[in-house]
């Protein structure tokens, strides 16, 4: 190994070896709820929230996912949803333009950071397929985040 001039221009990576445990301290919604009615398609859904408790520095939110669950599926935002048969649990849902039928959301470098102490909401909207019995509490999807300290 050798040294680098003063005045240089070059980078030189560096490679950190943790020893013990690392945690990474925030709080994300444990919950998304979303609400509709008889006669329309939309609706409306709750915020997903990641707080930032620690001191280490930004999080970021990296990825986020949908993950459909016990018997739904997730379906394009502009499926011709009123038409669907009764009880077909499909449901779609986007998130600042992004339609989760298309997969992951991979979030630009810097999309959303979370600076300690601070706090970032993620909105989404969604639509689903008519049913012949009300739905309340029913989990229909997972949904992931994948966040890194910044």
């Amino acid at each position: 190994a050798g040294t680098l001039p003063d005045d240089s221009t070059n980078t030189v990576p560096v490679y950190l070896t943790v020893s013990g445990e690392m945690s990474i301290d925030f709080t994300i919604s444990e919950k998304i709820n979303m609400t509709g009615s008889t006669d329309a398609a939309e609706v409306s859904v709750s915020d997903l929230s990641l707080a930032n408790n620690g001191t280490m520095g930004q999080i970021e939110v990296k990825k986020l996912e949908v993950v459909a669950e016990d018997g739904w599926t997730i379906d394009a935002y502009d499926a011709d949803f009123p038409n669907m048969p009764a009880n077909a649990k499909k449901f779609a849902l986007t998130s600042d333009g992004h339609d989760f039928a298309d997969g992951a959301k991979t979030l630009s470098e810097d999309e959303v950071l979370v600076n300690v102490s601070g706090t970032k909401t993620i909105s989404f909207e969604g639509k689903t397929s008519t049913s012949t019995e009300a739905l309340n509490n029913i989990k229909v999807a997972n949904v992931v985040a994948t966040i890194a300290i910044n």
